[in-house]
């Protein structure tokens, strides 16, 4: 009787652990208060999707409560937080959104997706956040693993990558040592929705919650990098779901706010070239 009591317990603990799915939000650019945002907010919400990932400039004028208490009103959680070049300080951003740090480790679902956030503003850690992120890379057992910052590390858009030159340059050296680890990068900075590669490394960015740009592709060669748009949103608001329930891959929905359409949908696996469809009119 134990042990089968034993086997049922076994078995009940192995498909919860297997069916769960992990559903994020990744909004960038988002640091105000306005139309823009509750039509992102009201998106996220009707998609049932409470976890954010964050990739920067989460403030840009007023205080964070004025700018982000109607999402925690939602239910809105604030679960991977990247600092931008918009913030009220790096220690007042650390606290309100209550991070481990500057530059941060995160797991979920028993160690199996990591995401490893990094400030590319502060000038005056990069050797030390290279340090602790190439380690990072080493050690990590993760079948999924994400860098989290706000700057692309190659331009794409009306951001040139050499704002942040020192910490774009050591960042794409060790994308280069750690490429069959890594999973994608997620970026906002550009006030787009785009699925760009740098060669082969998937690159999400999310930042066209305010002021959207009226962006275009890119296909050109950067620092003997192939930057090529694979999916390219802009001129007006667009969010990115990412779900995943463990395993070495992960969907990102392209989501249009005003009308919660998913214009696109990438498929992504660690170590791989990602492949994604598109509604017929958005397929660039």
């Amino acid at each position: 009787m134990k042990r089968t009591s034993l086997f049922f317990a076994t078995f009940l603990f192995s498909l919860l652990t297997f069916s769960a799915e992990l559903k994020f939000a990744v909004v960038g650019d988002a640091g105000l208060w306005n139309s823009n945002s509750q039509s992102l907010l009201a998106s996220i919400v009707k998609f049932d999707t409470k976890k954010m990932v964050m990739p920067g400039d989460n403030i840009y004028s007023g205080t964070y409560e004025k700018a982000w208490t109607p999402w925690k009103n939602a239910g809105i959680t604030f679960d991977v937080v990247a600092i931008g070049n918009h913030h009220l300080g790096y220690a007042n951003e650390v606290k309100y959104f209550g991070m481990p740090g500057e530059y941060f480790a995160k797991s979920y679902l028993n160690g199996e997706v990591l995401f490893l956030v990094l400030n590319s503003d502060n000038t005056k850690t990069v050797n030390e956040q290279m340090t602790w992120f190439e380690s990072q890379l080493k050690s990590t057992t993760a079948k999924q693993v994400y860098a989290v910052y706000h700057h692309p590390s190659l331009t794409i858009g009306e951001h040139k990558w050499t704002e942040k030159k020192a910490f774009q340059t050591k960042i794409r050296s060790l994308f280069k040592t750690y490429r069959s680890k890594i999973t994608a990068v997620i970026v906002g900075h550009d006030h787009v929705a785009a699925l760009i590669n740098f060669d082969n490394l998937p690159v999400i960015v999310s930042g066209s919650a305010q002021s959207p740009d009226k962006g275009s592709p890119v296909n050109n060669v950067q620092e003997g990098i192939q930057v090529k748009s694979q999916i390219y949103l802009s001129a007006q608001p667009y969010w990115v779901q990412q779900i995943t329930s463990g395993g070495d891959s992960a969907e990102f929905n392209f989501i249009r706010a005003k009308d919660n359409k998913v214009l696109c949908k990438a498929v992504i696996q660690t170590g791989m070239r990602e492949t994604h469809s598109c509604v017929k009119e958005f397929l660039r």
